[in-house]
């Protein structure tokens, strides 16, 4: 694994916008995402006077290193729902989530994916072990998420991922597009995560001073996960056609509105960039 941390490109890739996300009516492997169905969510949600604190993960299975939060089973929609605004450009869909889902409260930071694989690959040595991790590719980040279920006792999930909903992976693995929106979401309909606007709640080229910061200073969501707008983006299992795969969140260098819970990004497969970090879920027994 430690020749994986070295595999930087040589050139930085760019970093395509995905395009508008065309679901249309999809169940991922039973999963479900955006506000439930049986309870809409509000246009936006009130920013909590303080940080709410999450569910956590049973202690048998959890990693005191790694949070993580759970986000319910249930029937979700996610697009452009109303809370997105006039200019959300593509659908609606709804999808299924059978089991609960737990999320990781912060982005994986460089301390603790150097504590696991034995040194980190990030740009942004200098902000710190409490900074994301990034530069790193996909592959690279499917060995640390294995590598997690390992220190754990738990199956490694590998490529496969989430694996079938009838006998589905529980080890740590990259979240599904789908997943990653719906957690996002936070249970409300705001086009970031966490609120209406990205200033309280993402590190974006708005803010950031041009660097990445390290991870839950700002306002969380609604289910207590921090920076899932800006920051760093965040790789997803989902391929693209070209190629590659689908990341999500924006981040320190781009421009507030690729943050948006409902935009897509994508990144070639086998580059790595100082603008992209991980976040690992796991499916509940």
């Amino acid at each position: 694994m430690g020749a994986v941390l070295t595999d930087r490109p040589k050139v930085w890739p760019w970093i395509v916008p995905a395009g508008p996300m065309l679901w249309g009516a999809l169940a991922i492997g039973g999963l479900g995402c955006g506000s439930r169905s049986e309870a809409p969510a509000p246009a936006e949600a009130p920013a909590p006077a303080e940080a709410p604190a999450p569910a956590q993960a049973p202690a048998a299975a959890a990693d005191a290193a790694y949070p993580m939060a759970r986000v319910p089973a249930g029937r979700y929609t996610v697009g452009c729902t109303p809370g997105q605004g006039a200019d959300c450009v593509g659908g609606l869909v709804e999808v299924d989530l059978p089991r609960d889902l737990w999320v990781g409260v912060f982005e994986v930071s460089q301390g603790l994916y150097g504590a696991r694989m034995g040194a980190h690959p990030s740009g942004q040595r200098e902000c710190g072990p409490d900074c994301p991790v990034e530069f790193l590719n996909w592959d690279a980040a499917v060995a640390f998420a294995d590598a997690m279920s390992v220190q754990a006792g738990l199956r490694p999930c590998g490529q496969q991922g989430a694996g079938p909903a009838a006998s589905p992976c529980l080890g740590y693995r990259l979240p599904r597009a789908a997943e990653w929106e719906v957690a996002a979401r936070g249970g409300a309909d705001t086009p970031f995560s966490g609120g209406a606007t990205a200033g309280p709640v993402a590190w974006t080229a708005e803010n950031s001073g041009w660097k990445s910061h390290p991870v839950g200073q700002l306002q969380p969501n609604g289910y207590g996960l921090y920076d899932m707008s800006g920051n760093v983006y965040e790789f997803t299992a989902d391929p693209i056609a070209e190629g590659g795969w689908v990341i999500r969140g924006g981040s320190w260098a781009n421009p507030a509105g690729e943050g948006r819970v409902t935009v897509p990004s994508s990144i070639t497969d086998g580059y790595a960039d100082p603008k992209i970090g991980l976040r690992l879920v796991r499916t509940a027994p």
